[in-house]
């Protein structure tokens, strides 16, 4: 069946029907093929990119802040939800849908708001779950990242840590056209019968990169969490078995979610996989948490660091689940206490997080490519409670 072209375009203009035609189904093509196959990255790094992208005489200018607003789906929350169970939505968002101008991201916050009870949503967090803005795809930026894992993260947001703003001097930077996932889900852990409508409202704060003026220094990110070891032999990941007797597995019973739900995004395509070892090892970054009073767990988060270089890192952001105490980074091989960010609560209701710490300096904390580094998660269980769900990530934010 030919196509009827009745469009009146002034290029067209003397043109038979039929190359009309032609051109329309070309044009119609390379759209199709353009945004689904994503290019693979040119360069190397930023830095290979902005030294052939910005150039010229630099000077420093004051650069015009601007706010892209992403918006959810309305989000039900009918009863109990527990973590990572809640209604969900996901929406693709860019800046711009054509600029390939280089912009820099430079702050972002999460509000939301309850439909029916919309002062609850506005004096606390509790049916925050989460919400996460990602690269679309990997690849999409002309130049590479060094996050290690499948995901390229900008921003998680939850209970307790709704906001961040990097330190004067730094920002992300990507197009104003890269293609971007907007996720979020809800939580209601306390409230049985509560019946609701629900949004999430994400404002990120960006400028332009204008020409003759100086860059910001490139942050990027990389997430380093805690595992739980679900099965297998005696001993931490990849630790060789030292005898027979340790080779009797196991089964931690007390495990909440399975390995799909407990990766969240922080997959790691190749190599190095968090969630089991060559010597049979089993773990969950979603777990549930032992019904002793207090639980505490260390994992080795060099692989997941994976630093190319000595660098520093100058923002940090947790997300912990309800119950949290705590979450601490380490540098195994000074044996210094890099970082530690504490789950504040209100009237010790530990089911609710009212403020989760964050870091952020232009000084920023060194960290060094030949150090081995581990992560250390405190839950507390004062009630001795069976379905605590627990998570505990670190977002790092590091200069390039």
């Amino acid at each position: 069946m030919a196509l009827k072209i009745d469009l009146e375009i002034p290029a067209f203009a003397g043109m038979t029907s039929r190359k009309k035609e032609c051109i329309l189904l070309v044009v119609i093509f390379w759209l199709m093929y353009s945004c689904t196959t994503p290019k693979s990255p040119q360069y190397e790094n930023f830095e290979a990119w902005k030294k052939t992208n910005v150039s010229g005489e630099l000077k420093v200018c004051k650069p015009s802040i601007q706010t892209a607003v992403f918006t959810s789906d309305e989000l039900s929350i009918n009863g109990i939800a527990k973590s990572m169970s809640g209604d969900l939505s996901e929406e693709k968002v860019s800046v711009s849908n054509w600029a390939d101008n280089l912009i820099w991201v430079k702050s972002a916050k999460v509000e939301f708001e309850l439909k029916e009870n919309p002062n609850l949503s506005k004096t606390s967090d509790e049916f925050i779950c989460h919400a996460v803005l990602d690269l679309h795809q990997q690849d999409s930026l002309p130049w590479k990242i060094p996050t290690s894992g499948t995901f390229k993260r900008l921003f998680t947001f939850s209970q307790g840590a709704t906001s961040i703003e990097f330190p004067e001097g730094f920002a992300m930077p990507i197009l104003e056209s890269t293609k971007l996932s907007f996720g979020s889900q809800v939580l209601n852990l306390n409230r049985t019968e509560f019946n609701d409508k629900a949004r999430y409202t994400l404002n990120v704060e960006y400028f332009k990169q204008e020409p003759n003026c100086t860059p910001p220094k490139a942050l990027y990110q990389q997430a380093v969490f805690v595992t739980k070891k679900t099965g297998g032999p005696a001993g931490a990941h990849n630790a060789p078995i030292f005898s027979d007797k340790e080779i009797t597995f196991s089964s931690d019973a007390g495990v909440y979610m399975d390995t799909s739900f407990a990766k969240c995004g922080l997959r790691f395509d190749s190599g190095y996989n968090p969630y089991e070892d060559s010597f049979g090892r089993t773990f969950n970054g979603h777990w549930t948490v032992a019904k002793d009073s207090l639980e505490v767990l260390a994992t080795n988060v060099t692989p997941m660091l994976n630093l190319q270089k000595d660098t520093r890192i100058h923002a940090i952001a947790m997300h912990v689940h309800p119950y949290a105490h705590s979450l601490t980074l380490v540098d195994k091989t000074t044996g210094e206490e890099l970082y530690k960010g504490f789950a504040h609560y209100k009237n010790q209701e530990y089911s609710i997080i009212k403020k989760l710490d964050s870091y952020s300096s232009p000084v920023g904390i060194p960290v060094y490519k030949d150090h081995e580094y581990q992560l250390i998660s405190t839950y507390l269980n004062p009630n001795r409670i069976e379905d605590i769900t627990a998570m505990a990530t670190l977002f790092l934010y590091l200069a390039e």
